[in-house]
């Protein structure tokens, strides 16, 4: 995802507002190997968006994130970081933009 850029904050209601231009802008997903960050990672990709799939520990969860999304035809890439470490964070979005 380099130097792709990462997608700025939207405006209030932009999740429901399907006008709103997000194809080719880049969503970082923290947490997106289960659950809940698995749906917004599925729920931005089918808009269109590159995503940045993130895990700590469900490195399997995150790859299978990865192949629904390129299934959906959505660009992805996994990338790894333990954001309870204060440095990570930084890190990450670095290698993400």
């Amino acid at each position: 995802m380099a130097g792709a850029g990462m997608a700025g904050a939207g405006t209030a209601g932009a999740a429901t507002d399907t006008s709103v231009t997000l194809a080719g802008q880049v969503a970082l997903v923290t947490g997106a190997g289960r659950r809940v960050g698995r749906a917004i990672a599925l729920a931005l990709g089918r808009r269109g968006m590159r995503i940045a799939v993130h895990f700590n520990a469900s490195r399997s969860g995150a790859d299978e994130t990865v192949r629904m999304l390129v299934g959906l035809g959505a660009m992805a890439e996994i990338f790894g970081a333990d954001l309870l470490d204060a440095t990570a964070a930084p890190i990450l979005i670095a290698r993400v933009t």
